[in-house]
């Protein structure tokens, strides 16, 4: 059976284990792995220089199925601290190429929140790349980095490879790969982020199973089913933005009790999440409504007065007799980033009607 875990969330997730990368003729395929196959990593990122917030954490199941003669990686992610992703975008259904490697667009990542806005950030697990004849000072191209075995290590119970890669400016990453297997171990990476801040994430093998088929079986049918959701939602992959809108909330709620079938092993941090995000934002949408009825019609205070981020003080006697436009808005959580919401409404609104009418946003 599916081992859960433990992490903050029951964090839960899974990709699909690759083959070796086939790069040039020197490049040997990994050996393949046998569907039902899972692997468990944890992990965190965090700045070089230590701040005030404490390191985000992270959590990645992974595992592969053979399916119409092509290999199958599912994958789920969960996330704790400098923000995190919404449900839609914690699990995902990716093709193996013949070569080994999964498709970029459809990797999983960690949502990276900074001071001044976000940053996704890939997580190229579980690639392992080694060369025919493996040895230490053994040199080999991988993509636009070069590799290099600068020794060996053991990482727990496994004897590996310590596979240094750089770039065309320096350092990148350091990966620990299993000999045999070639499975990696364990992995530390360089980032830079913002505008250029330099952060480091890193990952550890945790544990491998084999998956047995009746449960494979149910795995991959309620994975399946999470990905026509997101299909019916028309939410495209790494969408950072967490709101559904009414349509997309109501396909939500009315998917749910049949997706709850699925509810085993790795996909129940996803149902837990999704049905905690669709409490969430119905009871958001029935609070607006329900003061927007209440607001509607009524007269404000007799006096009033405010002041404008210029300084300039409004009072209710200044506009009295004039067209006023009085819009509340709100955010919390994470800093306004462009087109700002909320506030580039209130600017459009102002460029529009602004010889007709004083509007405020509060």
């Amino acid at each position: 059976m599916l081992r859960a875990w433990p992490f903050p969330h029951r964090l839960l997730c899974w990709v699909g284990l690759l083959t070796m990368l086939c790069a040039p003729s020197n490049i040997a395929r990994a050996n393949e792995l046998s569907a039902g196959t899972e692997l468990v990593y944890s992990g965190s990122f965090e700045p070089e220089q230590e701040d005030s917030q404490p390191p985000k954490k992270f959590e990645l199941h992974v595992l592969s199925w053979e399916e119409e003669g092509k290999r199958i990686a599912g994958w789920t992610i969960m996330e704790e601290g400098r923000g995190s992703w919404s449900w839609p975008e914690r699990f995902g259904l990716a093709e193996i190429n013949a070569e080994g490697a999964i498709a970029t667009k459809n990797q999983p990542s960690l949502l990276v929140q900074r001071a001044d806005g976000r940053s996704v950030v890939s997580l190229d697990l579980p690639l392992a790349h080694l060369p025919d004849r493996a040895e230490v000072d053994a040199q080999w191209p991988v993509g636009r980095l070069q590799a290099t075995i600068v020794g060996e290590s053991k990482v727990g119970e496994h004897d590996c490879w310590e596979v240094e890669y750089v770039s065309p400016i320096g350092y990148k990453r350091t990966s620990f790969v299993e000999k045999g297997s070639r499975r990696v171990v364990e992995i530390k990476e360089l980032v830079f982020i913002g505008a250029g801040q330099k952060h480091r994430w890193t990952a550890k093998l945790q544990a491998v199973a084999q998956v047995d088929e009746l449960s494979l079986a149910k795995l991959k049918e309620g994975f399946q089913a999470w990905e026509q959701l997101r299909s019916k939602i028309q939410r495209e992959p790494r969408t950072e933005r967490g709101e559904l809108s009414a349509t997309q909330l109501d396909l939500l709620r009315k998917e749910l009790p049949n997706l709850s079938t699925y509810a085993e092993g790795p996909l129940q941090a996803i149902l837990v999440a999704a049905q905690k995000d669709a409490r969430k934002q119905q009871d958001r949408a029935q609070s607006l409504e329900q003061m927007k009825t209440q607001a509607m019609g009524r007269k404000l205070s007799a006096d009033w007065n405010t002041r404008d981020l210029a300084g300039k003080e409004w009072t209710s006697k200044e506009l009295a007799g004039q067209v006023v436009v009085l819009h509340f808005w709100s955010y919390k959580d994470v800093p306004l980033e462009q087109p700002y919401g909320q506030v580039a409404y209130v600017d459009f609104l102002y460029r529009r009607i602004k010889e007709k009418a004083i509007v405020l946003g509060v």
